[in-house]
């Protein structure tokens, strides 16, 4: 009688762990190799029939994984995508305080130097409202561009 050659530690091996289809046919052949293999065509038809149900399943399971992993990181993307745009919008708003607190400050100490130029302060608009002339002054002491300022501060002269 010959020796059996497969080992059972072979069986318990991280590749084999992985690999079902091997493990079980591995399994397989140790309870043929010691039952003699004495089994009917009929139980060999089942036998695979099972294997193949087994595999099948295992299949549709690696699919829904696959579908739950893509939808998660889907639904990631998106939650992302939300804080990023919303992180934008913080950044812009905080762009325009400090453009506004910078024309302040320079508007501030361009009436410091020059007190008889007419200034409007409005709590509402939170600027200071300059005549154009001098709102030069203002662009180069802020280093904001001139066109900018004269845009915001017209069209909220306007909204007054």
């Amino acid at each position: 009688m010959r020796k059996c050659t497969q080992a059972i530690h072979i069986r318990n091996s991280p590749q084999m762990r992985r690999n079902r289809r091997t493990q079980t046919r591995i399994r397989s052949h140790h309870s043929d190799w010691h039952q003699g293999a004495g089994r009917s065509e009929e139980e060999e038809e089942e036998e695979e029939e099972e294997e193949e149900e087994e595999e099948e399943e295992e299949e549709e399971e690696e699919e829904e994984e696959a579908e739950e992993k893509e939808e998660e990181e889907e639904e990631e993307e998106e939650e992302e995508e939300e804080e990023t745009e919303k992180g934008k919008k913080r950044k812009m708003r905080k762009g325009r305080m400090r453009r506004e607190r910078r024309i302040l400050r320079a508007a501030i100490g361009v009436r410091k130097k020059n007190p008889e130029i007419f200034t409007i302060f409005s709590l509402k608009v939170k600027l200071w409202l300059i005549p154009s002339t001098i709102l030069q002054d203002v662009a180069k002491v802020s280093k904001i561009s001139h066109r900018d300022d004269n845009i915001q501060v017209t069209s909220r002269m306007e909204n007054l």
